[in-house]
């Protein structure tokens, strides 16, 4: 499950007591989207006039493209992939998307990674795969981004303590 896009809402009305869902939070998604449309906006712009381009007429138009381009391929990325929820239970991660449900036992999960450069995201060397299973993470903001992170930080730690 590579590249799910996520956000943080705890929802408990569905989760027994020992359970923790954060699920995905749609304006943090636009939020998000929006600021890195207006940098690469604001960017594209500015590396043209210090490479020395003076058409500044041309110059706007084209970081008013990438803007939109930028906005409009996130916001296409988002709604084909789905917005993942991540599911932190005594006996292991469970991340869903687009009706797809997936569960990590706690001891297939060899280590973890958290990656705030070019979007938030996590990923997860697994005992039982190759490679890395990345989650996409975009949007997550505040104390609950925090909350899970320890959480799985804790629980990742704690089965690596124990020779699991």
């Amino acid at each position: 499950m590579d590249n799910l896009a996520a956000h943080h809402v705890v929802d408990r009305s569905e989760c027994p007591a020992e359970t923790r869902r954060f699920a995905p939070k749609d304006s943090e998604t636009r939020r998000s989207n929006f600021i890195t449309a207006v940098v690469v906006g604001v960017l594209t712009p500015g590396l043209g006039w210090l490479e020395g381009f003076q058409d500044w007429l041309w110059l706007l138009g084209f970081g008013v493209a990438m803007a939109l381009l930028t906005y409009g391929s996130y916001w296409l990325i988002a709604r084909l992939s789905g917005p993942a929820v991540v599911e932190i239970a005594e006996d292991g991660l469970a991340i869903e998307r687009k009706g797809k449900r997936v569960e990590i036992p706690w001891a297939d999960i060899a280590s973890v990674r958290f990656r705030s450069y070019g979007g938030d995201s996590m990923a997860l060397s697994r005992r039982s795969m190759r490679g890395w299973t990345n989650v996409r993470l975009d949007g997550h903001a505040g104390p609950a981004t925090a909350e899970m992170r320890s959480m799985i930080e804790e629980r990742v730690a704690g089965k690596m303590g124990q020779g699991s």
